[in-house]
């Protein structure tokens, strides 16, 4: 039970990803009524052939929502993060969250946090459930 519990994370943050990064898409074509096409690049790595697939998937028969990507300009794309600085800034900005919301370390995060998508007060794409301390 746990086993599968594990090899579903990374379809489900995949569906989470693109699912949030289409309807972001959406939003802008029906805010400024012009067409909006995004790229999705990853980090090179071994899933690289599941991710491709799950793509294909969602563009055709929907997520597990019954969603289909509309969106996207191409299938997602993988490049090796040391040679492409535009991975480099997502491994970074992954770091300021992961130090933020693991460690109380708001150096980096306080920098980004106003980057997320948002629709004047609505917080779309990241969550951030406020503590009492």
């Amino acid at each position: 039970m746990i086993d599968n519990a594990i090899e579903d994370v990374p379809e489900e943050l995949f569906s989470q990803i693109t699912s949030r990064f289409d309807k972001f898409l959406k939003r802008k074509f029906l805010k400024h009524d012009e067409s909006a096409r995004g790229l999705a690049i990853f980090d090179k790595l071994k899933m690289e052939n599941k991710y491709q697939n799950w793509s294909r998937i969602y563009q055709t028969l929907g997520n597990r929502w019954n969603e289909k990507l509309n969106n996207f300009a191409e299938v997602p794309l993988f490049l090796d993060s040391s040679i492409s600085r535009g991975i480099q800034v997502a491994d970074l900005i992954a770091f300021s969250l992961f130090r933020a919301f693991e460690y109380g370390d708001n150096n980096y995060y306080d920098i980004i946090k106003d980057c997320f998508d948002k629709d004047k007060t609505h917080q779309h794409g990241l969550y951030v459930l406020e503590t009492s301390k």
